[in-house]
């Protein structure tokens, strides 16, 4: 059983990695083979781009979809969604056209709007994040801030757990069990977000 990071071509792999490794003092298993999925302790699926092409991304390895339901519906095995890894985890994307996510979420992905000219789109930077519900992979990180990019954001979240302000409230987190999905990049947001790995990696819900 391992830390398992979900390699399928997508997203800032080194840098979650070793960021993975400094807050778990654990060694983490990259990798996008349906077994390892199926072995993992926790899984993290990071991502960067256009939904339909991380889910094609995903798509692309044989058995991986398959893998990854099972172990994170059936098996309760902690998950975390970075970026476009918790936009996955809804029901459907919007970019470019419409994508099926995960539905592990009801909810849907869709551009970030803004009639603020101060505010640039893809939205990239540090917002600080307001916490609405307790959760323990996010203990003490209320108000902190996190590393943003993205162009897209989750909407017609029923409750979310975190948000960070743009001219509306966004949502910065969400999830429920045992998945957590975060908007933000924490393998770039320093100590809040190697905080926020250690916990995922000591939580078990």
């Amino acid at each position: 059983m391992s830390l398992t990071l979900i390699d399928y071509g997508s997203g800032n792999i080194r840098s979650v990695a070793k960021a993975l490794e400094a807050a778990s003092n654990k060694r983490v298993r990259v990798t996008a083979t349906p077994e390892d999925v199926a072995s993992a302790s926790h899984l993290i699926l990071p991502g960067q781009g256009a939904f339909g092409r991380c889910l094609a991304g995903l798509q692309a390895h044989k058995g991986l979809l398959e893998a990854l339901n099972q172990a994170v519906i059936h098996h309760r095995v902690p998950y975390l969604g970075i970026c476009v890894g918790m936009q996955l985890m809804l029901e459907r994307g919007l970019e470019d056209g419409v994508f099926p996510g995960f539905s592990w979420i009801e909810g849907e992905v869709d551009r970030l709007e803004t009639k603020n000219l101060s505010i640039k789109i893809p939205h990239m930077g540090w917002n600080n994040i307001s916490l609405h519900q307790n959760h323990s992979v996010l203990c003490g990180l209320d108000g902190k801030d996190f590393y943003f990019c993205h162009s897209y954001v989750a909407q017609k979240i029923r409750s979310p757990i975190a948000s960070m302000s743009l001219e509306t409230d966004e949502v910065a987190a969400l999830g429920r069990d045992n998945m957590l999905g975060v908007q933000f990049h924490p393998e770039k947001s320093q100590a809040a977000g190697i905080k926020l790995l250690e916990q995922f990696a000591r939580w078990m819900p």
